[in-house]
């Protein structure tokens, strides 16, 4: 098992790129897990305009989970309303947002069991949404959590897993065997001016975490990444 951070290429890629690498499946399925041509925006290195999402957030849990017919769909978690703050912190929203890239349209899906914003990104396994920490009302220096939600895309479901060994968010997460790799960040108790940092690993099968050696050099929170040939 190989992790390591790659600074700042990697942890810059942001969650869609979490989100197109995190699936479970090691040998990706043509039929399903990606086109059967190239996109143009890929191969003429353009932009498309797209369908603005519903409601302005930001720092939002994203995923992308194939549904049954093949179709590359978007789920857009949690997040910040946009310019709108309260005691000094953005107010969290509960909503997911499901988007269908083939017929460019957003619709609404069942809400996370509590407000989030600031998680540290999501993965995927097995077609399930993992969703850790963020902020809750409180802000950054005090409201960070160590919850676990899982979202079924199949059921529209949520259910809540065993809480990650030390709240945090503003991270980033991985998938990597089947397993969820999460790294994530909070202000230390001891001096509230300096951020520290975790490294848990997530076991589906047994709901169990485990703590991993921390990396010797890393930024101080809010980043993004990706997962290549096993490396996060």
């Amino acid at each position: 098992m190989r992790y390591r951070f790659l600074l700042p290429s990697l942890l810059t890629l942001g969650a869609f790129g979490l989100a197109a690498c995190g699936e479970e499946t090691t040998q990706p399925n043509t039929a399903v897990d990606q086109p059967t041509a190239p996109q143009p925006a890929v191969t003429s290195n353009t932009w498309l305009t797209r369908r603005d999402m519903p409601l302005e957030l930001y720092e939002q849990a994203t995923a992308v989970v194939p549904n049954a017919a093949g179709q590359s769909i978007l789920y857009a978690i949690g997040g910040g309303k946009a310019n709108s703050r309260l005691n000094g912190a953005p107010v969290p929203m509960a909503e997911v947002r499901q988007y269908n890239v083939a017929t460019n349209i957003w619709a609404p899906k069942s809400d996370m069991p509590v407000a989030r914003w600031g998680m540290n990104g999501a993965g995927v396994i097995g077609g399930k949404i993992y969703v850790t920490g963020g902020y809750t009302i409180e802000g950054w220096s005090r409201g960070a959590t160590a919850s676990l939600f899982v979202y079924n895309t199949a059921s529209n479901t949520w259910t809540r897993k065993r809480d990650m060994p030390a709240a945090g968010g503003g991270g980033v997460t991985g998938v990597i065997r089947g397993q969820l790799y999460v790294v994530t960040f909070n202000y230390s108790s001891l001096d509230p001016a300096k951020w520290f940092m975790n490294f848990f690993r997530y076991n589906p099968t047994t709901d169990s975490w485990t703590k991993l050696p921390n990396p010797t050099d890393y930024p101080t929170t809010n980043v993004g990444g990706g997962v290549i040939n096993n490396t996060l």
